[in-house]
């Protein structure tokens, strides 16, 4: 399985199917990265299993300027850092409101808990509590 070189050729297409990708076998989570107490280093991980579908997803992620790697052991393209979680909702996003309440967290306080730690109602209860006006201008900003 692939995706087919009309849809690739199609930003407007291929954007929305790289976002039901990650809508569907997609997470997006947070490490600590060293001593620190808080899970600030954002992560977005693909999981596919196949080789065919998992390289060309990375060829396109890093056409379009994304840093990745493929984790064979998991057969799953990654995204570390900042710079990549910004530039993946500024230009593809998602359409899941649990991967929309981890990036507000995580830009409202500057950590995300693990799902066990603070769960999706939590989370939301959090935000809904303390106004995130400011999300929109910060993806639009990097």
């Amino acid at each position: 399985m692939q995706i087919h070189e009309n849809v690739v050729r199609n930003w407007y297409l291929l954007k929305y199917v790289l976002r039901g990708i990650f809508d569907t076998d997609g997470s997006l989570y947070f490490t600590k990265n060293d001593w620190k107490k808080y899970r600030r280093y954002p992560i977005i991980e693909l999981s596919m299993h196949n080789d065919v579908l998992l390289k060309q997803v990375k060829g396109i992620l890093d056409a379009v300027g994304f840093n990745t790697k493929i984790v064979h052991y998991k057969d799953s393209v990654k995204l570390h850092g900042k710079k990549n979680l910004l530039r993946w909702f500024k230009l593809i996003g998602s359409s899941h409101p649990d991967k929309h309440s981890k990036l507000s967290f995580w830009t409202r306080f500057g950590y995300c808990q693990r799902i066990d730690e603070l769960n999706y109602a939590e989370r939301t209860k959090i935000l809904r509590a303390r106004s995130s006006v400011w999300l929109d201008s910060v993806i639009a900003s990097h």
